[in-house]
C-alpha cells in the first residue's frame, strides 16, 4: 500500500468516524473539533483525488474543506463580537439594585410542596 493509498483511507476514517459521531449525538456538529476534523480529513482525500487525477472528487473536496473553514472562521468571529466591550468592572454595592423581598418560607414547606406535585 503506498503512501498515497494511507492517507487516502485515513481521511476517509477522518471524515466517517466524526460524521457517525454527530449522528448519534454523540458530538456536535459545530463544535471546532468537527470542522477542523472534516478539513484535515478532506484534504486528505483531495490529495488522493488530485493524485488519481479524479477532478470532480477533488472539486467536492475543495467544498468541503471551504465549508469547514468557513464555519470556524465564522466562529472565531462571532466569539471576537461576543467578547467585544466585556470587561469586568467593580461596582459598588450601594449602586446595585435591591433584591424584592422574599416570603417568608420554611425549608420544610418547598419540600412538601415539590413532592406534593411531582407525586400528584
Amino acid at each position: 500500500m503506498s503512501l498515497i493509498d494511507v492517507a487516502g483511507w485515513t481521511g476517509g476514517v477522518i471524515v466517517l468516524v466524526p460524521y457517525v459521531l454527530v449522528a448519534l449525538g454523540r458530538m456536535s456538529s459545530s463544535s471546532h473539533t468537527y470542522q477542523w476534523l472534516n478539513v484535515v480529513g478532506g484534504l486528505l482525500l483531495m490529495g488522493t483525488a488530485l493524485n488519481a487525477h479524479a477532478m470532480p472528487n477533488v472539486a467536492i473536496n475543495v467544498v468541503w474543506i471551504g465549508a469547514g473553514i468557513l464555519t470556524l472562521v465564522a466562529a472565531a468571529v462571532r466569539g471576537a463580537r461576543a467578547h467585544r466591550g466585556t470587561e469586568l468592572q467593580a461596582v459598588p454595592a450601594e449602586q446595585l439594585p435591591a433584591l424584592p423581598p422574599q416570603p417568608n418560607r420554611h425549608e420544610d414547606d418547598l419540600c412538601d410542596t415539590l413532592v406534593m406535585e411531582a407525586v400528584a
